[in-house]
């Protein structure tokens, strides 16, 4: 076992500036490591005194002198968000919305009648362009105006589509994914201090500027 030494490590729940300085014992690397599907994951389901951490974009174990107790659950986030558009990879800027992600994936549970009077059920297409648009939009604005956007709530409404809102300060929007075989989704954005209002439609996974420099607020 190597010496216990002091090493630098971005921690994810702590934001952009803050380093968490903790003593590690040793780190390998696990190429083999099979981990079914994503979200929190509590340590002693690999192995007593391991925890995952986002180190790299591969599958990693850092040991932790067990002495020092770090969080009792790892957010397992090595892994990407598959959407419609291929893998997206989530900035540490941004694990908000990865967080946000995750937690939505309980709406598939919600099958046709879940409201007990006729509501749709989840469909995993209308969700998953849902989830394509927040990923995209978010990654865009990060990239572009370096803006790490708040994370929407995210929700089946009863005809079967997927809402993404938003309400922020002043600011309220609301991006709705329709239930229907096209890709479509409704935008409504508006500032209630100024009484601002901007919606539109989307047709593509192409980014909207007027959109994206809208969402730019939503921090």
């Amino acid at each position: 076992m190597a010496t216990s030494e002091l090493k630098k490590i971005r921690h994810p729940h702590l934001g952009n500036s803050d380093i968490t300085t903790i003593p590690l014992l040793d780190m390998v690397q696990f190429p083999d490591v099979n981990i079914e599907g994503w979200g929190v994951l509590k340590s002693e389901k690999i192995s007593d005194g391991w925890l995952s951490i986002p180190v790299s974009h591969s599958p990693a174990l850092i040991r932790f002198n067990t002495g020092y107790n770090l969080l009792d659950d790892i957010v397992y986030r090595n892994a990407p968000i598959k959407t419609i558009e291929g893998n997206f990879f989530v900035d540490d800027r941004i694990t908000n919305i990865y967080d946000s992600i995750i937690e939505s994936q309980t709406l598939s549970k919600y099958t046709d009648n879940w409201d007990d009077d006729g509501a749709i059920g989840f469909k995993e297409i209308i969700y998953n362009r849902a989830i394509t648009i927040l990923a995209k939009y978010s990654a865009d604005l990060l990239n572009s105006y370096d803006t790490p956007i708040l994370s929407p709530e995210i929700n089946l409404a009863r005809d079967g589509s997927i809402d993404l809102e938003w309400r922020v300060n002043k600011n309220i929007l609301l991006i709705n994914v329709l239930n229907i075989d096209e890709l479509k989704a409704d935008y409504y954005a508006h500032n209630i201090l100024t009484n601002t209002i901007v919606k539109g439609s989307l047709n593509s996974f192409e980014i909207n500027d007027v959109l994206s420099l809208w969402m730019k607020c939503l921090v």
